[in-house]
């Protein structure tokens, strides 16, 4: 398996229920879900595959800076998403209560 099957592999285990593809991943988007995708994407190359940040960049044509900020911004915002779920866990007794 090549790093670009891999890649589009990973974009469609993660892109397809967002409706973003393989060449919106790997173009220069910048909106909010193509953004949170690829991160996703490049954060599993990563802890799965074991790929340095050089060759995440090169699979998807970014340097590999971008790369590291894309990874700990995605972890910013797994770690936001999950307080959001737990808060609105929290909120459900009261409403069966009240």
């Amino acid at each position: 398996m090549t790093r670009q099957d891999v890649v589009a592999a990973l974009v469609a285990e993660f892109g397809s229920h967002r409706g973003v593809g393989l060449d919106e991943v790997l173009s220069k988007g910048k909106s909010k879900v193509v953004f949170e995708v690829r991160a996703r994407c490049m954060r599993a190359a990563r802890e799965r595959f074991g790929w340095s940040y050089p060759e995440i960049g090169k699979a998807f044509n970014r340097d590999h800076t971008t790369v590291m900020s894309a990874i700990k911004a995605g972890m910013r915002s797994s770690k936001n998403e999950g307080r959001k779920v737990r808060a609105g866990l929290a909120e459900i007794p009261d409403l069966l209560v009240g």
